[in-house]
């Protein structure tokens, strides 16, 4: 008999649910690989010497891994605006690279912690506490102004614009989403976070100044390696 060829359905699934399954893919990954964050060794406590940059709106900053959720996960934080004096909107990236409610926009950036927005998870902190941070990156005027729209959209004051709508993530309709647990997690990773920042780690990062000079080049041939305490081995030994 003729073999028939295949029958192929014309129906696709549709944006928002190729999203989503991305994304229930990944959470799922994230689930089955977690383990026990390590405790930070007394070696490791320390403060940076050297004074960072003035905060300003646009900047992505990484906290300094102190205590809490900082140091069992690094958190990278968009600063959106300055909402009064020494206070600051900032909303933190996530972890997936599929944004999972339209409250989370995909930036145009390629690195994997920088690739998610959570405006949804957006906090008013102190600049005391962003302050303790490394400045790794600006956003664009234009990357700042998506973020600020998803943002007012996340607070019900207008809708997501049109030319955003294929960088967020889909409704969030069902009582038993998953992304319910998922955005319960990140809300009290957040807290986690500005709580320990707030009232103070058991200890700090130090990174000591290091002159300039007295590090060597690569190109200067180093020191033969040996073991401390054994003399070379006789010429003509095998």
């Amino acid at each position: 008999m003729k073999k028939l060829p295949p029958i192929r359905s014309p129906v696709q699934p549709a944006r928002p649910e190729q999203q989503l399954l991305q994304w229930m893919r990944e959470w799922t990954v994230d689930l089955a690989l977690r383990e026990e964050p390590e405790a930070l060794s007394a070696e490791d406590r320390a403060v940076p010497e050297a004074e960072p940059p003035g905060l300003a709106p646009g900047q992505v900053r990484l906290l300094f891994p102190l205590s809490g959720g900082s140091r069992s996960r690094l958190c990278y934080l968009a600063v959106l605006q300055e909402v009064r004096p020494g206070y600051f909107l900032a909303a933190p990236f996530g972890r997936f690279s599929t944004p999972a409610t339209p409250g989370e926009w995909r930036s145009p950036r390629t690195e994997p912690p920088l690739r998610i927005v959570c405006l949804w998870n957006a906090r008013v902190m102190p600049g005391a506490l962003l302050s303790q941070s490394w400045l790794v990156d600006e956003l664009t005027d234009g990357e700042q102004a998506h973020a600020r729209s998803v943002y007012e959209a996340c607070k019900g004051r207008r809708p997501v614009p049109a030319e955003l709508a294929a960088v967020v993530g889909p409704p969030l309709c069902h009582p038993l989403d998953p992304r319910h647990d998922y955005m319960d997690e990140e809300r009290a990773w957040m807290d986690a976070v500005i709580s320990s920042s707030l009232h103070g780690a058991q200890g700090h990062l130090t990174f000591p100044a290091v002159s300039h000079e007295s590090l060597p080049l690569a190109a200067e041939p180093g020191k033969p390696y040996r073991t401390p305490g054994k003399k070379k081995g006789r010429k003509g030994r095998p």
